[in-house]
């Protein structure tokens, strides 16, 4: 079985006939026997699934599966998961692309590690001003298995962002932890990510840049900012899974750092003077329990 690795990129669409062939043909261009590429297409009202159609007809390692009903990314990346086969799930948006030989790298790394349960690689933030590089916050354990055991726990959550496109994630793990996307237009990675880094025993960092994300796309999966309820909503799930899994006190102080650095992230170019409020609100009392813990150590 670990000789046949796939992994199962999953693609959300939804009115991306701009962009998913940029994206298709990028994946594409990697040669692997050993992934499956999963689309799925959230209702869209353009020439989407017609331009995945056509890539259909000349790469058999392409589907494309039609919701009946339009919601968000989150939702269709939980379609793409019941469709998915893959020892390993990288989500990759429709607007977005990867680099030549990317998927070989991994693969190579997967197999060079004997299977972490986490890969994370650098990823390159497209902008209106130019291009950012977004990569792991410690660059100290490049290249090999850290044990998560052997870490400080209270900064797990700030070793990366939530987003997902960066990331390799372990389908055994999400399935035997029953772990999903919220359903929300925002903010849904946030309690997939942060969940999944709980059940971890370990991750691999490759530092070499494989994933391009675009911001310039108007309707980019990514745009939804300013929905502060969703942070919330989706931070508030995340506390409730870790008290259920009996994790809460271990992953609380980490917990409460990414809890705090999402609203700043949500809520930095917010005008309106009542969330401001709400915000200040917000961050006194996880100021407050971030003290707490601090005492109680």
């Amino acid at each position: 079985m670990r000789e046949n690795i796939k992994i199962s990129i999953i693609i959300p669409c939804w009115n991306s006939e701009n962009t998913i062939a940029r994206c298709l043909e990028s994946i594409v261009a990697n040669q692997s026997d050993n992934i499956e590429i999963i689309c799925i297409d959230d209702c869209s009202t353009d020439n989407t699934v017609d331009i995945i159609d056509s890539f259909i007809q000349r790469d058999r390692r392409i589907h494309v599966f039609k919701k009946h009903e339009h919601t968000n990314a989150g939702d269709a990346r939980n379609h793409g998961i019941a469709k998915a086969a893959g020892l390993y799930y990288w989500f990759i948006d429709s607007d977005d692309f990867i680099a030549p030989e990317s998927i070989e790298i991994c693969l190579n790394n997967i197999k060079k590690y004997f299977y972490p349960d986490l890969i994370i690689f650098p990823y390159k933030k497209i902008t209106g001003q130019g291009y950012e590089r977004h990569t792991i916050h410690s660059q100290a354990d490049t290249n090999e298995v850290v044990e998560i055991k052997n870490l400080h726990l209270e900064n797990y959550y700030q070793l990366t962002s939530p987003e997902v496109w960066n990331k390799l994630f372990k389908s055994e793990l999400i399935h035997e932890n029953r772990i999903h996307f919220q359903s929300i237009k925002s903010s849904n990675d946030i309690y997939f990510t942060r969940a999944y880094m709980s059940t971890t025993k370990n991750y691999l960092y490759i530092d070499e840049l494989l994933y391009f994300h675009d911001r310039t796309i108007a309707n980019s999966i990514g745009t939804y900012r300013g929905l502060y309820l969703n942070t919330i909503h989706a931070n508030q799930e995340l506390k409730e899974y870790l008290i259920r899994n009996n994790i809460y006190k271990e992953f609380k102080k980490t917990f409460l750092k990414s809890y705090k650095s999402n609203l700043k992230h949500e809520l930095k170019n917010t005008r309106k003077a009542t969330y401001k409020a709400l915000y200040t609100l917000i961050i006194f009392l996880i100021d407050i329990n971030l003290r707490i813990c601090s005492l109680s150590r």
